[in-house]
């Protein structure tokens, strides 16, 4: 009975994903699995490019104030991002191993569900926090601009263990 008990959990887990990723239809076979990984990486690159254009717009802010140390900590922050979109959606095998979802338990796949969502959770967090870096720097108050950089270097770094701990339930890494 405990494969029963364990749908509705599952079920709540990939509505969560659903949430953030419409069209999401899960990992249920090996055919939706691929359609599945090709969703969340889009996701993810959208979400992450929209940060870094906020993160831009930061950036030229601080610069036509001659903030230059300022400029190089978004600098950093962005040089991150591009590096996790690139982990995320250009390997070569994408964000999943190419033979599907063979071998991997219920367990595993509900474990890919939990995941999946908070990492979409985390990259809403990191996308709010790069709005508001922008405003701040836009503002001027460039203490709380650099205070707000370091809560987003917090939540990359959650994010980035996160995606290596999820690519272990699936074998990569």
């Amino acid at each position: 009975m405990k494969d029963i008990d364990e749908v509705p959990d599952q079920e709540d887990k990939l509505r969560r994903v659903r949430s953030y990723v419409p069209g999401f239809m899960g990992y249920g076979s090996e055919d939706n699995i691929r359609d599945a990984e090709r969703l969340m990486r889009i996701q993810i690159s959208q979400k992450i490019a929209l940060a870094r254009r906020e993160l831009d717009v930061a950036r030229e802010s601080m610069l036509e104030e001659g903030l230059r140390a300022e400029v190089d900590e978004i600098d950093g922050v962005i040089n991150i991002l591009r590096r996790v979109d690139g982990e995320i959606c250009h390997s070569d095998a994408g964000y999943c191993k190419s033979d599907g979802t063979q071998g991997l338990s219920h367990n595993d796949i509900d474990n890919l569900y939990e995941y999946d969502a908070r990492l979409l959770e985390h990259m809403g967090t990191m996308l709010r926090l790069a709005g508001e870096i922008r405003s701040s720097a836009m503002a001027g108050d460039i203490p709380i601009s650099l205070k707000l950089l370091d809560d987003l270097r917090g939540e990359l770094s959650i994010f980035e263990e996160m995606f290596i701990r999820r690519m272990s339930v699936i074998g990569r890494r």
